[in-house]
C-alpha cells in the first residue's frame, strides 16, 4: 500500500481548511478562480495546498499546458475521500443549526446570467424570509459546469445535460416563453422599422438567434444592427433603444422598471425549457432540498 493510499483512508485527521482549498483548485482549475470562490488570496490557496501535499508526500494537482490545474494520480486517489469529508462537514454544520427554526447551510447554485439576475435574485426575499440562516452562493455563468466535480450543488440551464451520465439528475422546471420586445420609448408606429439585435456567429445556434432569423426572413430581412453573445446583453441593448429582439416574456412583463414594450403577432411559438440539474449519487442535505423546492416553485412558465 502506498503512502497516499494509506493516508486517504483517514483524511479526517487533516485540517478541513487545507482539504477545501484542494477541492476549490480542482473545481475551478486556476488559483485565481479558486481564490475568488474561496474569498481569500491566491497565496493562501497555494500555501494550504502545498502544506497538504507535503503531509501526503505527493503532488495532488499539476498545471497543464492549457494553464488549468488537473488532478495527479495521487489527487484522484483521495478525491472521493475529500468529498465525503466535505459532505460530512456540511451535514455537521446543519446538525448544529437544527436548534433553529430555519434551515442552516450553504447551497451553491450555478445559473446562466439572465436567470440569476432576472429570476433568482428578485425571488430571494421570499426564501430568506422563511430561512434566514440559509446562504445561497449564486454563480452566473453560461458554461456547462461539471456537477460531478462538485463545481456547484445545483445548476439551472436552458438545456438538458448532454453528459454526466447516471451521476446527474435533470428535472424540467417549466417552459419559458419568449416574445419580441423593444424599448417602451419607441412609438408604436415605429416598431416595424426597428432593426434587429441578434447574436454573434459563436451563438448562432441558440433558439432565439434562429427565431430572429426566421422573423427577419418573414419581414423582408431587416438588418441586425447589433450582434451580441448573451441574453442579458441583448436585453440591455433593447432597453437602451438600439433595436428590437426576442426576450423572455414573463420577466420582461413582470418588471415595469425595465421599460420594455411587447411587439405583438410574431406568428411563432417561442419557448425554451428550463432544467434543474443536481447530483444523483449523493445524499441531499436539508439545505439543498429546501433550495431545490424553492427553484421548483418559481414562476418559470406563464401560469
Amino acid at each position: 500500500m502506498t503512502k497516499i493510499q494509506s493516508e486517504s483512508a483517514n483524511l479526517q485527521d487533516y485540517d478541513w481548511n487545507d482539504l477545501k482549498f484542494f477541492l476549490a483548485l480542482h473545481r475551478a482549475g486556476t488559483f485565481a478562480e479558486a481564490a475568488r470562490i474561496s474569498r481569500v488570496d491566491e497565496t493562501t490557496v497555494a500555501r494550504r495546498i502545498k502544506r497538504l501535499e507535503e503531509a501526503l508526500g505527493e503532488p495532488l494537482l499539476l498545471r497543464q499546458g492549457s494553464g488549468r490545474y488537473e488532478l495527479t494520480d495521487a489527487g484522484a486517489a483521495i478525491l472521493g475521500n475529500v468529498e465525503r469529508v466535505e459532505a460530512e462537514n456540511h451535514a455537521l454544520r446543519e446538525r448544529i443549526g437544527e436548534h433553529s427554526d430555519s434551515v442552516v447551510g450553504v447551497v451553491r447554485i450555478s445559473a446562466v446570467p439572465y436567470i440569476t439576475n432576472r429570476i433568482l435574485i428578485p425571488n430571494l426575499p421570499a426564501l430568506q424570509a422563511v430561512n434566514p440562516d440559509l446562504t445561497l452562493e449564486l454563480t452566473p455563468e453560461a458554461r456547462n459546469i461539471d456537477l460531478t466535480k462538485r463545481e456547484a450543488d445545483l445548476a439551472v440551464r436552458f438545456s438538458r445535460p448532454s453528459d454526466g451520465g447516471m451521476g446527474i439528475k435533470a428535472r424540467k422546471l417549466g417552459d419559458m416563453a419568449f416574445d419580441v420586445f423593444c424599448s417602451s420609448a419607441v412609438p408604436v408606429s415605429e416598431e416595424e422599422k426597428l432593426d434587429w439585435i441578434s447574436y454573434d456567429d459563436a451563438h448562432a445556434l441558440l433558439p432565439q438567434s434562429q427565431w430572429i432569423e426566421k422573423l427577419r426572413l418573414k419581414n423582408g430581412r431587416r438588418p441586425s444592427c447589433l450582434r451580441l453573445a448573451d441574453l442579458e446583453s441583448v436585453q440591455r441593448a433593447v432597453i437602451c433603444g438600439y433595436g428590437k429582439s426576442i426576450l423572455p416574456r414573463l420577466s420582461c412583463l413582470a418588471d415595469k422598471r425595465l421599460r420594455l414594450a411587447r411587439v405583438q403577432n410574431t406568428g411563432l411559438e417561442m419557448k425554451r425549457a428550463v432544467w434543474l440539474l443536481s447530483h444523483a449519487t449523493l445524499a441531499e442535505r436539508t439545505s439543498i432540498t429546501v433550495a431545490k423546492q424553492w427553484l421548483v416553485d418559481l414562476p418559470w412558465s406563464d401560469r
